[in-house]
């Protein structure tokens, strides 16, 4: 059986991921490519079937998932076989957890034994303590920022990343970034460019600049976040710009930049400096439209995610070659006492995937 998911997280050489359909913890070797089913979520975990958990880290032997659609993050050790979970209330989003746009979390960065979850429509940024398990809320940039200007309540950011000891957030329909100070825990917001920029994805460049993709304007805008000034502006209106491909977009700058598409079916791989188009490769699209997220591995390679997709793709940025990948599992041993619920009886775990999770599915 092929699994699916949103996104990865890349720990000594193996990707870490939840599967949306079946809410599974797995891991596949990148060297192998072998896939393994770790744990089922419980079930007293789960308001939802889908959507429900992404992995934030892995952490000594324990891995960690940050809620989508849930109210907990989850704590599982590997040893032990036992969850940990803590309780995390969204009020704002109470009127809003079945419309399919309020995802409370996007992304989590791991800095030393604290780990940062990154909001997207939650009014909070959440910092965990590994060592502690407990978590502290930071929410006085909304006031200060949202609602000062008026901006909208639910979707508030498309794209976060780490840079310079700092959180970075792109604020969706607008030309703003905020940054998140990891010191002093203060905010501050950016305006770059003309109010008829739209940022929707963005990207470290060099030491002290970031990439930013306008997506309403077709084009990537190079900012020094230290002088707070455009450097460079590179427009795109030549290249092949389908419609999903202009609905989100991941930027990498490491020998040359790449496009991927967050709707769509198909990346591009452009020359910086010739500002031309290198490669353009498209993936098989699932029974709906296939979502993409990325990952940057070892040896200069990056692998995008199909949310959906039937094949996820492996990018070497040096040959400039594409492989096709998925995460299969054929056969495994599905551990008997991952929760209090115990969904199956001793000496039925070595069922199939398949029929393990027809089997979930009856419950």
């Amino acid at each position: 059986m092929i699994l699916t998911t949103d996104k990865c997280v890349l720990y000594d050489d193996e990707l870490w991921f939840v599967n949306i359909a079946g809410n599974m913890v797995c891991k596949t070797n990148v060297n192998s490519w072998n896939t393994e089913v770790i744990v089922k979520i419980p079930k007293k975990y789960l308001g939802y079937d889908n959507f429900t958990y992404d992995c934030a880290a892995v952490y000594k032997d324990r891995i960690i998932l940050f809620p989508k659609f849930e109210n907990w993050i989850l704590d599982y050790n590997t040893k032990s076989k036992k969850f940990k979970a803590s309780e995390i209330k969204c009020p704002e989003l109470d009127d809003n957890t079945q419309n399919g746009n309020s995802v409370k979390f996007r992304n989590a960065y791991l800095r030393g034994s604290k780990l940062y979850l990154m909001p997207h429509s939650c009014h909070k940024i959440v910092e965990y303590d590994l060592e502690k398990m407990e978590y502290k809320e930071y929410t006085q940039w909304y006031d200060e920022h949202f609602a000062r200007y008026g901006w909208r309540d639910i979707n508030l950011f498309c794209n976060s990343l780490y840079s310079g000891n700092c959180l970075w957030f792109l604020c969706r329909e607008t030309n703003a970034i905020m940054k998140f100070d990891l010191e002093t825990k203060k905010t501050q917001l950016f305006f770059i460019g003309d109010d008829s920029c739209q940022f929707t994805a963005f990207c470290e460049h060099e030491d002290k600049e970031l990439a930013l993709w306008d997506f309403a304007n077709k084009k990537i805008i190079i900012w020094d976040k230290v002088a707070n000034q455009v450097v460079k502006e590179i427009t795109l209106d030549s290249f092949n710009l389908k419609d999903g491909y202009l609905d989100y977009i991941k930027i990498f700058s490491n020998n040359g930049i790449i496009l991927a598409p967050f709707l769509g079916s198909h990346f591009i791989v452009m020359d910086y400096d010739k500002n031309e188009e290198i490669i353009t490769d498209s993936f098989e699209k699932g029974e709906y439209e296939a979502y993409i997220s990325s990952v940057e591995l070892s040896d200069n390679k990056v692998l995008f995610v199909t949310q959906r997709g039937i094949d996820n793709i492996l990018y070497d940025v040096k040959n400039k070659v594409c492989e096709k990948r998925c995460f299969e599992v054929k056969d495994c041993d599905i551990p008997v006492d991952f929760s209090a619920e115990a969904l199956v009886n001793e000496g039925e775990n070595n069922r199939s995937l398949r029929k393990f999770i027809e089997y979930v599915e009856m419950l």
